[in-house]
């Protein structure tokens, strides 16, 4: 399955997946469940094993999803996607 890390913590290994299949977040919670080096950051597309157990969903065999020429996807970062074609917002006092 793929999904899009939602939310990610180096520190801690741990993130938040959204998948595919619209069943809900899936959750990567050590790094034995990521078998790309490093760790993935918010925006980048990962392929996953989906387990469900005691109501939860959790992300398994993650890795970094790549094209059938075998090229990594590059990571997309949220800040840049957010403001895509609109000016930045003034502060609020």
């Amino acid at each position: 399955m793929i999904g899009v890390i939602l939310w990610s913590n180096a520190d801690q290994k741990r993130a938040v997946i959204w998948c595919e299949n619209n069943g809900g977040l899936a959750y990567l919670e050590s790094a034995r469940d990521f078998t790309d080096d490093g760790w993935p950051d918010c925006g980048e597309i990962v392929h996953l094993i989906e387990e469900r157990a005691a109501g939860f969903h959790y992300a398994r065999s993650v890795r970094r999803w790549a094209d059938q020429s075998g090229v990594k996807a590059a990571p997309r970062k949220p800040d840049a996607a957010r403001n895509y074609g609109h000016p930045p917002r003034a502060a609020c006092c």
